[in-house]
């Protein structure tokens, strides 16, 4: 019989909405797949909870207080390695960015998501940027395998870290698109009259030229138009510049901020919005790209490497530091004149963007770094 595998992640760095949706749907496909192991993840709130009654080999241990960043890192790249060894586990998945200080013969498995690496200077919102990027470059080198959530990533990303490409591959993050099939349509509670984006905003989410857009579109195009933000501000002086910028304009009543909405609240405004642009100027991959593609509503996007590698010609891109090139585009769609306008509708191959097919492909390299 074979031996039992013993895997521990390390999730206690996902803080997100998104990365705990996405670690969750990780954990629940890792543990339904019929493989021959034991799974221990390590986590900062109790949100893996309704997972545990399908699976006996998964085993959850919530850290409260690793919610002290220090703790948290203490935790990360000295307290598990060690703990790796004790318990002789065969590997360890960290896959937020940062890994082990310690070298030991437990198999390290670091992801890399953050583009903190690549940023230019006057986009870093993360705090303690040099220090993330210290102990990132610094773990780097205790890591068997990198996993990047897409080529740009692993090659952009990759190049600044030791052996960073020779060690890595990149694997498409991919969704659990359930819910979306489970929620059912209701437009009771919306006109259909805005532009959604939906993100965690940092500052290279490049809100404020969509702000501005809108008020062009609004008050000197004369459209009638909202926009709805989906998502947490992640640093406080990006929200200041940016309700300030609102208040400024006089967009008040017409710029609408929601945070911690349920799921199926967010599947409804992306259902029911009139379009949905997405102007940040850096991603390694991007859940709100195949967020978008699913609610099959028109898509306005920056123009970069990365939305370029998942969407293809899918959607429609603006120059990212083009004001006027956004406002022709919205109203390209909102008038319905643009005559590519079908080009918005052009179907997304969603089958290498499903949690199974991550799942399966991370499963792939990490049996192969435990043979």
């Amino acid at each position: 019989m074979a031996k039992t595998k013993l895997i521990w992640i390390d999730a206690t760095g996902g803080q997100t909405y998104g990365s705990k949706f996405h670690i969750s749907a990780l954990v629940d496909h890792f543990v339904s797949g019929g493989m021959n192991l034991k799974l221990v993840v390590y986590v900062k709130e109790p949100y893996l909870d309704p997972i545990l009654s399908k699976y006996d080999g998964l085993e959850i241990i919530i850290v409260p207080l690793l919610r002290n960043k220090i703790l948290r890192i203490l935790f990360t790249s000295i307290w598990l390695p060690i703990s790796c060894i004790i318990n002789r586990v065969d590997l360890v998945y960290y896959p937020f960015d940062i890994g082990p200080l310690i070298k030991s013969k437990t198999k390290v498995v670091l992801g890399i998501k953050n583009p903190n690496l690549i940023l230019p200077k006057e986009l870093i919102t993360l705090k303690f940027s040099r220090f993330h990027s210290w102990l990132c470059r610094f773990s780097a080198k205790n890591a068997d395998l990198f996993l990047y959530p897409s080529n740009y990533a692993l090659q952009s990303i990759g190049s600044k870290l030791s052996n960073g490409i020779q060690r890595g591959k990149y694997v498409y993050h991919g969704l659990d698109f359930s819910d979306w099939d489970s929620v059912k349509s209701d437009d009771k509670d919306f006109d259909g009259n805005f532009i959604l984006f939906c993100s965690n905003l940092y500052k290279f989410k490049n809100l404020e030229i969509l702000i501005r857009a809108l008020n062009t579109v609004v008050n000197k195009l004369e459209r009638d138009l909202e926009l709805v933000v989906i998502g947490d501000f992640v640093d406080s002086n990006y929200e200041f510049k940016i309700k300030s910028e609102v208040k400024k304009l006089n967009l008040e009543k017409v710029v609408h901020f929601y945070t911690d909405l349920p799921r199926y609240k967010v599947i409804e405004y992306y259902r029911n919005c009139r379009l949905i642009v997405i102007p940040t100027k850096f991603e390694t991959f991007g859940h709100m790209y195949l967020e978008a593609k699913k609610s099959r509503k028109p898509t306005i996007v920056a123009d970069i490497p990365v939305a370029r590698e998942i969407l293809n010609e899918s959607v429609i891109y603006f120059k990212p530091d083009s004001h006027d090139d956004l406002v022709q585009k919205i109203v390209e769609v909102i008038d319905e004149t643009n005559a590519d306008l079908n080009g918005f509708y052009k179907e997304l191959d969603f089958s290498q963007f499903r949690i199974q097919h991550e799942c399966n492909q991370i499963f792939k390299y990490f049996l192969k770094q435990t043979e």
